[in-house]
Parts: structure tokens; C-alpha cells; sequence
């Protein structure tokens, strides 16, 4: 009993034959690695004056939908 190979042996299923995109040069690596601190102080801001109004809208007008958004918004800005 033979067994009949014909698919190419070179050919592996893993290969990529597809065009690899050009490597980052030392100056695009360095540009992404850099942190931007108006916009992270921005940004930080921002979430800081969201819980504060969060908390301060949810005690002054009780409402327990406004204390569950104010909630979400508490554990988001928490864990970002």
C-alpha cells in the first residue's frame, strides 16, 4: 500500500504571505513612548470635576438614577 503526497512539502499553513509593513524608526518609537502632560492633566481634570459634580448632583438632588449614574461614574473614573 502507497500513499500519494501531492500537496508542496515547503508550504507551511502558518506561513504569511502577506507584505509586512515597514519597522517604526527611532524617532516614531520615541514620539509614541513620550507623554503628552497638558493633555493627560486634561484629561485627569476632567474626570476629577465629573465625579465631583457626580457626587455633588446625587446628594443635592436625590434621585436613584442620578445616584446610580453618579455610581457608575464613581467606579469608572476609578479604575481609568
Amino acid at each position: 500500500m502507497t500513499t500519494n503526497y501531492t500537496h508542496n512539502l515547503s508550504v507551511h499553513p502558518h506561513d504569511n504571505e502577506e507584505i509586512l509593513p515597514e519597522r517604526l524608526t527611532v524617532k516614531e518609537l520615541r514620539d509614541f513612548m513620550t507623554i503628552n502632560q497638558p493633555l493627560v492633566f486634561g484629561t485627569i481634570l476632567v474626570e476629577w470635576v465629573g465625579m465631583i459634580a457626580a457626587m455633588y448632583l446625587s446628594n443635592t438632588y436625590w434621585n436613584p438614577l442620578l445616584y446610580l449614574i453618579a455610581v457608575i461614574w464613581q467606579i469608572w473614573g476609578c479604575f481609568s
